[in-house]
C-alpha cells in the first residue's frame, strides 16, 4: 500500500466511527424525548436514574419526600418530582 491507499483506509475508518457516534447521539436524543416532566416512572427507572437503590425509592414514598401514586398495585412516580427531590439533594 502506499501513503494515498493508507490514508484513504483512515479516513474511511474515521468516518465509519463517526457515523456510530452520530448514531448514538440521535439515539440518545430520541430516548430522552420519551421522558417528559409528566412521565410516569416505575421503581427501577427511579433507581437508575438516581443511581440509587430501589429500597431507597420505595422509602423516599413512605416518607413522603416524592409524590408518587400506586396504580395497579405498581408505586409510580412524576419524572419532575423526582428531578425536582434530585436536585435538592445536591
Amino acid at each position: 500500500m502506499n501513503n494515498d491507499e493508507e490514508m484513504d483506509v483512515w479516513i474511511k475508518e474515521i468516518l465509519t466511527r463517526l457515523k456510530a457516534i452520530e448514531t448514538t447521539l440521535s439515539n440518545l436524543e430520541k430516548s430522552q424525548l420519551l421522558v417528559g416532566p409528566d412521565t410516569l416512572l416505575d421503581v427501577v427507572d427511579v433507581s437508575k436514574i438516581v443511581k440509587i437503590a430501589p429500597k431507597s425509592v420505595y422509602r423516599w414514598a413512605y416518607e413522603r419526600k416524592v409524590t408518587s401514586v400506586k396504580i395497579g398495585g405498581r408505586r409510580l412516580f412524576y419524572a419532575k418530582d423526582v428531578l425536582a427531590h434530585q436536585k435538592e439533594r445536591r
